[in-house]
């Protein structure tokens, strides 16, 4: 069973390519048009992103900020122009 996200009123959700991830680290770079996050030990960690799957420079990827404070969360899409489809 899937995990269901919520979004919240200081939440927001991005669809963005991963530009530079260190496997061994678990950090790196998403790119969102607007937004260049740089991820480090206190922003978005893309090791959750990494159940099931390796990212790759230039996987597209889901993830949602929290607008307040440092606290990010993130999830992988598959498919991301399948979700705005359904």
């Amino acid at each position: 069973m899937q995990a269901e996200h919520t979004l919240t009123p200081d939440t927001e959700e991005r669809c963005g390519v991963v530009v530079w991830f260190n496997a061994e680290t678990g950090w790196g770079i998403v790119e969102d048009g607007d937004l260049r996050a740089i991820v480090r030990r206190d922003g978005l960690d893309l090791t959750r992103l990494r159940r099931g799957t390796t990212l790759q420079t230039g996987q597209r990827i889901a993830f949602r900020v929290r607008l307040r404070g440092s606290d990010f969360e993130a999830h992988a899409v598959a498919d991301p122009d399948r979700r705005q489809s359904e």
